[in-house]
């Protein structure tokens, strides 16, 4: 075997042993794809606000759309039991709806996608400050409706 030959095979082991390893994987970005499923879809827009105890609470927030082109919403479950339903964003055009799911008790981000009319709004006009958030949720309980939401357009 000439020296020629022993460098190219030891150079082809080493990069093979260089390309197996970890370290040289490149991770992945996770995207994130907020699910709206059946009740999402057939849940209805505004209604009439409860007359009893909300059950999702929904504070004022100002929201940036990511690049992805999601929002996340935090809410809080008043309930003893688990919020389960929808949300529903609209404001002068609709943001987007999402399946809903909040333990008792408990404050969570809920993640909505925005559709492409809703960016587009929102590289129009910069943001949009008449934006609500309401959440249907199953079985017998009242329609909650959040405080005012503020969406901006995301980072360039």
């Amino acid at each position: 075997m000439t020296p020629r030959l022993r460098v190219l095979i030891a150079f082809v082991a080493a990069f093979g042993l260089l390309a197996a390893s970890p370290q040289a994987t490149v991770a992945k970005k996770r995207h994130r794809h907020p699910g709206c499923g059946k009740f999402c879809r057939q849940a209805g827009g505004f209604g009439g606000g409860p007359s009893t105890k909300v059950p999702v609470k929904i504070r004022s927030q100002e929201i940036r759309v990511d690049r992805d082109g999601i929002i996340g919403i935090r809410a809080y479950c008043t309930l003893s039991r688990t919020c389960d339903g929808a949300i529903l964003v609209d404001g002068h055009v609709s943001y987007g709806r999402a399946d809903l799911r909040i333990p008792a008790h408990k404050t969570r981000t809920v993640y909505v996608a925005v559709p492409s009319k809703g960016r587009r709004y929102l590289k129009r006009h910069g943001h949009d400050r008449q934006v609500y958030a309401t959440v249907p949720l199953k079985g017998d309980h009242p329609v909650s409706v959040s405080k005012r939401l503020t969406l901006l357009l995301p980072h360039s």
